[in-house]
């Protein structure tokens, strides 16, 4: 769902996305990050975010937006860089399975009525040991039912057995999760059998052996 034009002004301001910078560097601790890694913003709005996470950390950023205007801002604003920015649907994404290594969702799925559906996806172009650093409002199910029932076609309303179905269906393993009222921040690795062939370790392997 696009936003508001009213959305659009908060989430474009200059203090909004400080904050926004600020919160996904501060998950991004979670993650050992290196240099050149591929990182996928999902719901980049003006993408102004996205290229300061890509140069303070050296990474080759996409960003995807379903706002064309949003995405035509993210371009200009990319220009003389590496950076990509394509308008497309958070719930069928155009890439390639297992391409990034890092995804980010950043106050995305509440806009998004098939929010479980961008999930899935987000997890399917993450490559065996990927990092999804994913950050929404989580209501209780009985509040997402009202929501669902009130305003289920114009927004997503995310629960905590709902995540929790998305990321076990693509093996991943939750590393970090803080909840802070109803705003949850989580960092999950995905493993989907592949890691050996990949040569890369499988937290979800790890966690069954120490169980």
């Amino acid at each position: 769902m696009k936003m508001t034009g009213l959305e659009k002004a908060l989430v474009n301001h200059d203090r909004h996305v400080a904050s926004v910078i600020a919160h996904e560097r501060e998950l991004l601790r979670e993650v050992p990050v290196r240099a050149g890694a591929s990182y996928l913003d999902v719901g980049c709005g003006n993408g102004a975010a996205t290229l300061a996470i890509g140069r303070e950390l050296g990474l080759e950023v996409t960003g995807i937006d379903v706002d064309p205007a949003q995405v035509a801002a993210a371009r200009a604003a990319a220009l003389g860089t590496t950076a990509r920015f394509e308008v497309g649907d958070a719930t069928s994404l155009p890439f390639a399975a297992c391409r990034f290594d890092i995804v980010a969702c950043h106050r995305t799925t509440h806009h998004i009525p098939a929010w479980e559906a961008a999930i899935a996806e987000s997890l399917r172009v993450l490559r065996p040991g990927g990092w999804l650093v994913y950050t929404d409002l989580l209501l209780p199910p009985w509040a997402a039912r009202w929501g669902r029932r009130l305003a289920g076609r114009w927004a997503g309303f995310v629960t905590e057995s709902g995540l929790r179905s998305a990321l076990a269906r693509a093996h991943a393993r939750v590393e970090y999760r803080r909840r802070a009222g109803f705003v949850l921040e989580l960092v999950a690795r995905r493993c989907d059998g592949q890691c050996a062939r990949a040569g890369l370790p499988c937290p979800a392997r790890r966690a069954r052996r120490a169980a």
